[in-house]
């Protein structure tokens, strides 16, 4: 049982705030993450982090020599505190699959989702935070469309 801790420089730093769901049923289709569903409420609310868009320049569409900027294929980057508590005080171990809806800026039900790309890529024990690569969810309910 616990809370998630903040070092000064991660509160400067993660200037966004998240809700995470953990995943119930989950079906993509090709590389988009589509039709997931969570549960009815987050298992973590309010989670500092902060989110970094990261575009790849090395996706080819196949058959075009050029690609254009708008066309290439993203993937953001979120940075997440080393250890993240639930609601209830048990550590949460992200990994593929999970939902993370922003909740700063305006908290509203057409927030942006994104689902959570395999395991952390880098876990940085000095900075104590984690990071991992996330998707842009097309839908933004509970539900599977």
């Amino acid at each position: 049982m616990g809370t998630t801790t903040y070092t000064p420089r991660q509160i400067r730093a993660f200037s966004q705030r998240f809700d995470i769901y953990k995943p119930v049923e989950i079906a993509t289709v090709g590389k988009l993450a589509e039709g997931w569903h969570h549960g009815e409420s987050p298992v973590a609310t309010n989670v500092r982090g902060r989110i970094m868009g990261k575009s790849e320049a090395s996706a080819i569409i196949e058959g075009a020599q050029r690609v254009g900027r708008d066309q290439m294929d993203t993937t953001d980057v979120i940075r997440l505190p080393i250890q993240i508590y639930g609601d209830d005080g048990t550590e949460l171990r992200i990994a593929e699959n999970w939902v993370i809806k922003l909740a700063s800026g305006g908290y509203t039900e057409n927030a942006a989702h994104y689902v959570v790309s395999g395991e952390a890529y880098q876990l940085t024990h000095r900075a104590r935070e984690r990071k991992h690569f996330l998707k842009r969810s097309v839908q933004s309910g509970g539900r599977p469309a």
